[in-house]
Protein backbone atom coordinates (compact mmCIF):
# COMPACT_ATOMS: atom_id res chain seq x y z
CA UNK A 1 0.00 0.00 0.00
CA UNK A 2 1.10 3.30 -0.56
CA UNK A 3 1.41 5.17 2.95
CA UNK A 4 2.19 8.40 0.76
CA UNK A 5 -0.98 10.82 1.31
CA UNK A 6 -0.23 13.99 1.52
CA UNK A 7 -0.73 15.51 5.11
CA UNK A 8 -3.00 18.98 5.32
CA UNK A 9 -5.34 20.60 7.49
CA UNK A 10 -8.23 18.98 5.10
CA UNK A 11 -6.46 15.46 5.50
CA UNK A 12 -4.40 15.39 8.93
CA UNK A 13 -2.41 12.30 10.36
CA UNK A 14 -3.64 10.89 13.47
CA UNK A 15 -1.33 9.55 16.56
CA UNK A 16 -2.48 7.62 19.51
CA UNK A 17 -0.39 6.98 22.62
CA UNK A 18 -1.08 3.91 24.58
CA UNK A 19 0.36 3.58 27.82
CA UNK A 20 0.51 1.05 30.17
CA UNK A 21 -0.29 2.31 33.93
CA UNK A 22 -0.16 -0.72 35.82
CA UNK A 23 1.36 -0.84 39.35
CA UNK A 24 4.92 -2.24 37.91
CA UNK A 25 5.24 0.83 36.19
CA UNK A 26 6.59 2.46 39.89
CA UNK A 27 9.54 0.23 39.44
CA UNK A 28 13.07 1.84 38.82
CA UNK A 29 13.82 1.96 34.95
CA UNK A 30 17.46 0.65 34.16
CA UNK A 31 18.70 0.57 37.63
CA UNK A 32 17.93 4.52 37.62
CA UNK A 33 16.21 6.75 40.41
CA UNK A 34 13.54 7.22 37.78
CA UNK A 35 10.40 5.20 37.29
CA UNK A 36 9.48 3.64 34.04
CA UNK A 37 6.24 6.03 34.63
CA UNK A 38 8.17 9.04 35.29
CA UNK A 39 10.53 8.15 31.82
CA UNK A 40 7.74 7.57 29.74
CA UNK A 41 5.87 10.22 31.25
CA UNK A 42 8.49 12.33 29.95
CA UNK A 43 9.00 10.93 26.66
CA UNK A 44 5.16 11.40 25.24
CA UNK A 45 5.26 15.11 26.56
CA UNK A 46 8.58 15.32 24.77
CA UNK A 47 6.92 13.78 21.35
CA UNK A 48 3.73 16.19 22.14
CA UNK A 49 6.18 18.87 22.07
CA UNK A 50 7.53 17.68 18.94
CA UNK A 51 4.39 17.68 16.88
CA UNK A 52 3.53 21.03 18.16
CA UNK A 53 6.10 22.43 16.87
CA UNK A 54 6.40 20.74 13.46
CA UNK A 55 2.84 22.41 12.58
CA UNK A 56 3.65 26.24 13.89
CA UNK A 57 4.46 28.12 11.48
CA UNK A 58 6.13 31.42 11.12
CA UNK A 59 3.30 33.55 12.50
CA UNK A 60 3.30 31.25 15.84
CA UNK A 61 0.00 29.93 15.23
CA UNK A 62 -0.37 26.16 15.51
CA UNK A 63 -1.91 24.48 12.22
CA UNK A 64 -4.02 21.26 12.64
CA UNK A 65 -2.03 18.81 10.58
CA UNK A 66 -2.52 16.23 12.91
CA UNK A 67 -4.79 14.66 15.24
CA UNK A 68 -3.49 13.09 18.61
CA UNK A 69 -5.48 11.05 21.08
CA UNK A 70 -3.67 9.72 24.42
CA UNK A 71 -5.06 6.96 26.78
CA UNK A 72 -3.69 5.08 29.84
CA UNK A 73 -4.87 1.95 31.13
CA UNK A 74 -4.49 0.09 34.50
CA UNK A 75 -6.53 -0.78 37.31
CA UNK A 76 -9.15 -2.43 34.85
CA UNK A 77 -10.04 0.79 33.32
CA UNK A 78 -8.93 2.97 30.25
CA UNK A 79 -8.46 6.39 30.62
CA UNK A 80 -8.88 9.57 28.25
CA UNK A 81 -5.25 12.05 29.05
CA UNK A 82 -7.44 14.44 28.18
CA UNK A 83 -9.50 16.36 30.30
CA UNK A 84 -12.18 18.36 30.22
CA UNK A 85 -13.43 17.13 27.40
CA UNK A 86 -15.06 13.90 26.00
CA UNK A 87 -13.19 13.79 22.79
CA UNK A 88 -10.37 11.38 21.87
CA UNK A 89 -8.76 12.89 19.23
CA UNK A 90 -8.16 16.22 19.79
CA UNK A 91 -6.54 18.68 16.59
CA UNK A 92 -3.23 19.71 17.49
CA UNK A 93 -3.64 23.52 17.95
CA UNK A 94 -5.89 21.92 21.01
CA UNK A 95 -3.21 20.03 22.26
CA UNK A 96 -1.06 22.99 22.41
CA UNK A 97 -3.17 25.52 23.97
CA UNK A 98 -4.35 22.68 27.19
CA UNK A 99 -1.63 21.66 28.73
CA UNK A 100 -1.88 20.05 32.55
CA UNK A 101 0.53 22.42 33.89
CA UNK A 102 3.55 24.53 33.10
CA UNK A 103 6.74 23.22 34.60
CA UNK A 104 10.60 24.35 34.79
CA UNK A 105 13.17 22.15 33.73
CA UNK A 106 17.38 22.57 33.65
CA UNK A 107 18.93 21.95 30.73
CA UNK A 108 22.23 21.79 28.87
CA UNK A 109 22.91 24.62 26.30
CA UNK A 110 26.87 25.76 24.85
CA UNK A 111 28.07 28.91 25.79
CA UNK A 112 29.95 31.37 22.77
CA UNK A 113 33.08 29.65 24.55
CA UNK A 114 31.64 25.98 23.57
CA UNK A 115 30.71 24.97 26.91
CA UNK A 116 27.86 23.33 28.57
CA UNK A 117 25.68 25.44 30.69
CA UNK A 118 22.49 25.12 32.84
CA UNK A 119 19.44 26.75 31.72
CA UNK A 120 16.05 27.45 33.02
CA UNK A 121 13.34 26.98 30.54
CA UNK A 122 9.39 26.65 30.79
CA UNK A 123 8.09 23.02 29.41
CA UNK A 124 4.78 21.88 28.95
CA UNK A 125 3.50 18.59 30.76
CA UNK A 126 0.46 16.80 29.21
CA UNK A 127 0.76 13.40 30.40
CA UNK A 128 1.81 12.60 34.15
CA UNK A 129 3.26 8.99 35.47
CA UNK A 130 0.44 6.87 36.91
CA UNK A 131 1.16 3.81 38.00
CA UNK A 132 -1.43 1.61 39.66
CA UNK A 133 -2.95 -1.73 39.58
CA UNK A 134 -3.44 -4.38 36.99
CA UNK A 135 -3.00 -4.49 33.09
CA UNK A 136 -6.35 -4.40 30.97
CA UNK A 137 -4.32 -4.46 27.76
CA UNK A 138 -7.43 -5.86 26.08
CA UNK A 139 -9.76 -3.71 27.12
CA UNK A 140 -7.27 -0.54 26.10
CA UNK A 141 -6.60 -1.97 22.20
CA UNK A 142 -10.54 -2.33 21.79
CA UNK A 143 -10.96 1.50 22.77
CA UNK A 144 -8.43 2.51 20.58
CA UNK A 145 -9.88 0.66 17.68
CA UNK A 146 -13.33 1.77 18.20
CA UNK A 147 -11.82 5.20 18.17
CA UNK A 148 -9.47 4.66 15.38
CA UNK A 149 -12.24 3.31 12.98
CA UNK A 150 -14.82 6.47 14.47
CA UNK A 151 -11.88 8.84 13.04
CA UNK A 152 -11.11 7.08 10.15
CA UNK A 153 -14.78 6.91 9.22
CA UNK A 154 -14.67 10.54 9.41
CA UNK A 155 -11.24 11.34 7.49
CA UNK A 156 -10.85 7.97 5.01
CA UNK A 157 -8.63 9.59 2.73
CA UNK A 158 -5.74 10.89 5.52
CA UNK A 159 -2.35 8.97 6.14
CA UNK A 160 -3.16 5.85 8.06
CA UNK A 161 -3.30 6.50 11.99
CA UNK A 162 -0.11 5.79 13.91
CA UNK A 163 -0.74 4.18 17.01
CA UNK A 164 1.77 3.83 19.57
CA UNK A 165 1.70 0.86 22.28
CA UNK A 166 3.65 0.81 25.52
CA UNK A 167 3.89 -1.96 28.04
CA UNK A 168 6.35 -3.59 30.56
CA UNK A 169 3.91 -6.53 31.13
CA UNK A 170 1.10 -9.52 30.07
CA UNK A 171 -2.53 -8.30 30.18
CA UNK A 172 -4.43 -9.74 33.01
CA UNK A 173 -7.55 -9.30 30.92
CA UNK A 174 -7.27 -12.13 28.45
CA UNK A 175 -5.42 -12.15 24.77
CA UNK A 176 -4.45 -8.81 22.82
CA UNK A 177 -3.68 -10.28 19.98
CA UNK A 178 -7.11 -10.56 18.09
CA UNK A 179 -7.88 -6.89 19.09
CA UNK A 180 -4.64 -5.95 17.76
CA UNK A 181 -5.25 -7.73 14.63
CA UNK A 182 -8.42 -6.25 14.26
CA UNK A 183 -7.20 -2.61 14.60
CA UNK A 184 -4.53 -3.02 12.25
CA UNK A 185 -6.93 -4.19 9.67
CA UNK A 186 -8.73 -1.13 9.94
CA UNK A 187 -7.50 1.32 6.43
CA UNK A 188 -7.75 4.50 4.86
CA UNK A 189 -7.76 4.66 0.99
CA UNK A 190 -4.27 5.35 1.81
CA UNK A 191 -3.01 1.95 3.83
CA UNK A 192 -3.60 0.19 7.10
CA UNK A 193 -3.27 1.43 10.34
CA UNK A 194 0.03 0.90 11.82
CA UNK A 195 0.64 -0.38 15.26
CA UNK A 196 4.27 0.21 17.06
CA UNK A 197 4.30 -2.09 19.86
CA UNK A 198 7.35 -1.24 22.33
CA UNK A 199 8.25 -3.23 25.50
CA UNK A 200 10.11 -1.65 28.27
CA UNK A 201 11.69 -3.17 31.61
CA UNK A 202 12.66 -2.05 34.57
CA UNK A 203 15.77 -4.78 33.97
CA UNK A 204 18.43 -4.33 32.07
CA UNK A 205 19.43 -6.81 28.84
CA UNK A 206 19.61 -7.11 25.27
CA UNK A 207 17.34 -4.86 23.32
CA UNK A 208 15.59 -6.10 20.43
CA UNK A 209 14.40 -3.32 17.98
CA UNK A 210 12.25 -3.84 14.42
CA UNK A 211 12.77 -7.31 14.54
CA UNK A 212 12.08 -9.58 11.22
CA UNK A 213 11.73 -12.85 12.85
CA UNK A 214 10.33 -13.58 16.38
CA UNK A 215 12.26 -16.21 16.47
CA UNK A 216 15.05 -13.87 17.88
CA UNK A 217 12.71 -12.95 20.76
CA UNK A 218 13.11 -14.64 24.15
CA UNK A 219 9.72 -15.93 25.13
CA UNK A 220 5.82 -16.49 24.44
CA UNK A 221 5.01 -13.48 25.53
CA UNK A 222 7.38 -11.37 23.47
CA UNK A 223 6.90 -13.08 20.09
CA UNK A 224 3.44 -12.41 20.64
CA UNK A 225 4.12 -8.24 20.77
CA UNK A 226 5.78 -9.05 17.69
CA UNK A 227 2.46 -10.61 15.82
CA UNK A 228 0.76 -7.69 17.13
CA UNK A 229 3.20 -5.32 15.59
CA UNK A 230 2.57 -3.62 11.89
CA UNK A 231 5.50 -4.76 9.11
CA UNK A 232 7.62 -1.63 8.51
CA UNK A 233 6.10 -0.20 5.05
CA UNK A 234 8.24 0.32 2.21
CA UNK A 235 8.25 4.02 2.40
CA UNK A 236 8.65 4.15 6.26
CA UNK A 237 11.36 2.24 5.87
CA UNK A 238 14.43 5.01 5.26
CA UNK A 239 13.33 6.90 8.49
CA UNK A 240 13.95 3.45 10.16
CA UNK A 241 17.05 2.84 8.43
CA UNK A 242 19.07 5.61 9.77
CA UNK A 243 19.29 4.13 13.31
CA UNK A 244 18.66 0.55 12.41
CA UNK A 245 18.97 -2.29 10.27
CA UNK A 246 16.00 -3.50 9.01
CA UNK A 247 14.23 -6.14 6.29
CA UNK A 248 10.98 -6.41 3.93
CA UNK A 249 9.75 -8.38 6.69
CA UNK A 250 10.76 -6.23 9.76
CA UNK A 251 8.28 -5.08 12.40
CA UNK A 252 7.15 -1.90 14.64
CA UNK A 253 8.88 -3.83 17.53
CA UNK A 254 10.76 -3.09 20.35
CA UNK A 255 11.85 -5.63 23.37
CA UNK A 256 13.56 -4.59 26.49
CA UNK A 257 13.67 -1.13 25.39
CA UNK A 258 15.93 1.25 26.60
CA UNK A 259 15.98 5.26 27.14
CA UNK A 260 17.53 5.90 23.69
CA UNK A 261 15.72 3.29 21.82
CA UNK A 262 12.32 4.84 23.34
CA UNK A 263 13.23 8.12 21.99
CA UNK A 264 13.98 7.08 18.51
CA UNK A 265 10.65 5.01 18.32
CA UNK A 266 8.68 7.83 18.59
CA UNK A 267 10.96 10.18 16.38
CA UNK A 268 10.83 7.26 13.74
CA UNK A 269 6.63 6.88 14.13
CA UNK A 270 5.87 10.66 13.88
CA UNK A 271 8.45 10.96 10.80
CA UNK A 272 5.59 11.14 8.22
CA UNK A 273 4.65 14.25 9.92
CA UNK A 274 7.78 14.95 7.78
CA UNK A 275 5.76 14.06 4.49
CA UNK A 276 4.86 16.77 2.19
CA UNK A 277 2.89 19.42 4.23
CA UNK A 278 0.69 21.94 2.14
CA UNK A 279 0.98 25.57 3.71
CA UNK A 280 -1.54 28.05 2.96
CA UNK A 281 -1.28 31.87 3.32
CA UNK A 282 -2.20 32.43 6.87
CA UNK A 283 -5.78 33.79 6.40
CA UNK A 284 -6.66 30.91 4.12
CA UNK A 285 -7.59 27.50 3.84
CA UNK A 286 -5.68 24.56 1.95
CA UNK A 287 -6.92 24.03 -1.43
CA UNK A 288 -9.52 21.54 -1.83
CA UNK A 289 -8.62 18.07 -3.91
CA UNK A 290 -10.11 18.09 -7.25
CA UNK A 291 -12.90 15.82 -6.33
CA UNK A 292 -14.10 15.38 -2.51
CA UNK A 293 -13.95 12.08 -1.50
CA UNK A 294 -17.03 10.50 -0.24
CA UNK A 295 -17.79 9.18 3.67
CA UNK A 296 -18.54 6.14 1.86
CA UNK A 297 -16.60 2.85 1.58
CA UNK A 298 -14.65 2.76 -1.75
CA UNK A 299 -11.89 1.24 -3.53
CA UNK A 300 -11.24 3.84 -5.51
CA UNK A 301 -7.83 6.22 -4.79
CA UNK A 302 -8.98 10.23 -4.06
CA UNK A 303 -7.57 12.54 -5.47
CA UNK A 304 -4.67 14.36 -4.27
CA UNK A 305 -4.33 17.83 -3.21
CA UNK A 306 -2.07 19.83 -5.33
CA UNK A 307 1.16 20.72 -3.78
CA UNK A 308 1.70 24.73 -3.82
CA UNK A 309 3.82 26.11 -6.84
Amino acid sequence: MPYDAEISRKHPAAFVFVIDQSSSMNDAFNNTRRTLAGFLARSVNDALRELVNQCTRGDEQVRDYFHVAALGYSDGKVRNVWKDTEDFFLPISRVADAPLRIETVTIKVPDPDGKMRDEEVESEVWFEPVAVGDTPMVKALEKTRDIVAAWVKEHPASFPPIVFHVTDGEPTDGDPEPVANELKAITTWDGAVLLFNLHVSRETGKEVVFPSDEAALPDVYAKKLFRMSSEIPEPLRPAVAESYETTATSRFFGFKAGTDTIARFFQIGTRPANAPVYVAPADAEPAAPASAPSTEPSSAQPTKEASPA
